[in-house]
């Protein structure tokens, strides 16, 4: 069954090519090409909602700087240090006796266990654990 026109308000009006009013038809592909279009662009761009959907763990000395994103920061190990001095960290986990310096960057979380030694100076720390005090 073909359109006759758009039903606007309980009433129909024809379809007038170049007026506005488009018949089912046309109206139909339009949106289904738009959102072809839309599919494309994410399948070709790549979209990835979380930091870089990246976890790293150092169990030797590194550094973690601008430009860096990531998940999860595991330092692990009885002589690691790891220096922050820029970038974006979801969740920074300190272990055994390894020593975390931060000084620039933005921690979301920030958890410590056993031994671990974590000097913040510098930086943003959105949700320091309950091991965290401030001394000025």
């Amino acid at each position: 069954m073909r359109s006759q026109g758009a039903i606007l308000v309980g009433k129909r009006y024809p379809y007038v090519s170049g007026n506005g009013f488009l018949g089912d038809e046309v109206m139909r592909t339009k949106i289904c090409t738009a959102f072809a279009i839309a599919w494309a662009m994410t399948l070709c761009t790549g979209v990835n909602f979380a930091a870089d959907g990246l976890d790293i763990t150092f169990t030797s000395d590194g550094v973690v700087q601008d430009g860096d994103d990531y998940d999860d920061v595991f330092v692990r190990g009885e002589t690691t240090i790891v220096d922050i001095t820029g970038g974006t960290i979801g969740k920074l986990w300190g272990r055994n006796k390894s020593i975390v310096n931060i000084s620039g960057g933005r921690v979301t979380h920030a958890h410590r266990r056993d031994q671990n030694t974590t000097n913040i100076r510098g930086g943003t720390i959105a949700r320091p654990g309950s091991w965290c005090t401030v001394s000025r």
